[in-house]
């Protein structure tokens, strides 16, 4: 066994190859985000390393023409109007209505505001009028969590009616009556955890 001296030396000269490593170009290890993730998680429990904070500033300049909030640094002239919101006011988009039900669950002033936050996966699910489809890579190694997904995120839509046989599900379901398409939903054995109540009220 090494003697205490050593051992810290070996751990400091561990400690700088790291950090050495981060620094250079990382063409072949980008390409492994496990690696990426788990050296960026050992950089960031090591308080001795130095990191570049990168600061915009407050994002505070509000657009005359449709009110979005930008950087200082976004301003191409003296006037507050951007191309990247509204295109310097050539497009506008109504004002968003928002409802009430929803306020109320997500700010918890709603009697099932405890269950709809713990299940709010399955009722977004139950309700929503296309199907997500990507191709997403599984978290190898230890660090923080994080979804890796491969091209394009597609939104999957089918036929307005069902097949013959087969139930309605997303937007299918927008064509049937009020009533009849909350019946569909809760008959699908994917919305298990919605309850016939709060179902009824978000439909």
């Amino acid at each position: 066994m090494a003697p205490p001296r050593k051992r810290r030396k070996r751990a400091r000269d561990s400690r700088e190859e790291l950090r050495e490593r981060m620094r250079r170009p990382r063409a072949n290890v980008e390409r492994n985000p496990a690696i990426v993730v788990r050296n960026t998680f050992k950089i960031a429990l090591d308080s001795s390393v130095e990191v570049e904070e990168l600061y915009l500033g407050a994002m505070n300049i509000i657009c005359l023409n449709c009110e979005g909030r930008h950087f200082q640094c976004e301003k191409g002239g003296t006037a507050n109007v951007f191309t990247q919101c509204c295109e310097k006011g050539k497009f506008s988009l109504p004002a968003y209505k928002e409802s009430e039900v929803v306020r109320d669950l997500l700010h918890g002033r709603h009697q099932e505001s405890a269950y709809f936050k713990k299940n709010i996966r399955s009722y977004n699910s139950a309700i929503a009028m296309v199907n997500t489809g990507i191709q997403s890579e599984e978290q190898n190694g230890g660090g923080p969590y994080y979804l890796r997904i491969h091209g394009a995120i597609y939104h999957q839509t089918g036929l307005l009616i069902p097949e013959d046989g087969e139930d309605a599900v997303y937007a299918q379901l927008y064509i049937y009556d009020t009533d009849e398409g909350y019946a569909l939903r809760m008959k699908n054995p994917s919305n298990v955890e919605c309850t016939e109540t709060l179902m009824a009220e978000l439909t």
